[in-house]
């Protein structure tokens, strides 16, 4: 029996079926931005790029965050499916 990693229901949850990365970006006081790469497997710390400013970050992903930024800061009711998760105040798990 293989043992799931606890997250993988709530990606579930949020992915389409085509998506194939999920990441974490998460965004400081000062605009500092940091982009891990989590997959669908545990969080590996070699994923990790910090950005001087939000607008540095890939494009695609200003979007999805622009689109989830709208939801409540609640990460049980903040779902776009597609698009991906808003965890808290300045935390988005987003899909590709």
């Amino acid at each position: 029996m293989s043992k799931e990693w606890p997250g993988h229901a709530a990606m579930a949850m949020i992915c389409a079926p085509d998506a194939d990365y999920i990441w974490r970006i998460e965004i400081g006081d000062t605009g500092l931005t940091e982009v891990r790469y989590i997959g669908f497997c545990p969080v590996d710390d070699s994923g990790v790029t910090v950005y001087d400013t939000f607008s540095d970050i890939p494009e695609w992903m200003q979007h999805r965050v622009a689109a989830l930024h709208m939801m409540p800061a609640n990460p049980n009711d903040s779902s776009i499916y597609g698009i991906g998760r808003r965890i808290d105040e300045n935390v988005y798990w987003v899909v590709q």
